[in-house]
């Protein structure tokens, strides 16, 4: 199972300073059409760099664009790290995310 775009969001703000929506959103955006076998575009490493460096215009929109691969990827094969990372969401959503968004 895929992470939702909140998880994305959140490993960009712990490793990038700041969220990305926008990037997860075109990354993703063959998916209503698609659905499962979305990730056969956009959802290649260098696709994923292009998308998130021209959505952004960043250079840390590109690294947003990989860790979206790599989450992608790791919550696919590994259902107890995609169970941990929601865990910890759910835990820091009401306080310490709010504080993490306003620095």
């Amino acid at each position: 199972m895929l992470p939702k775009h909140q998880t994305h969001r959140f490993v960009d703000k712990l490793l990038l300073g700041k969220t990305y929506g926008d990037i997860h959103k075109a990354i993703d955006l063959p998916f209503p059409i698609l659905r499962r076998k979305h990730r056969r575009i956009f959802h290649s490493l260098p696709e994923a760099y292009l998308v998130g460096t021209l959505v952004s215009l960043d250079l840390r929109g590109g690294l947003a664009g990989l860790l979206h691969i790599w989450l992608d990827t790791t919550c696919s094969e590994n259902r107890e790290f995609r169970q941990l990372i929601e865990f910890v969401i759910r835990q820091n959503s009401a306080g310490r995310l709010r504080r993490l968004r306003n620095r």
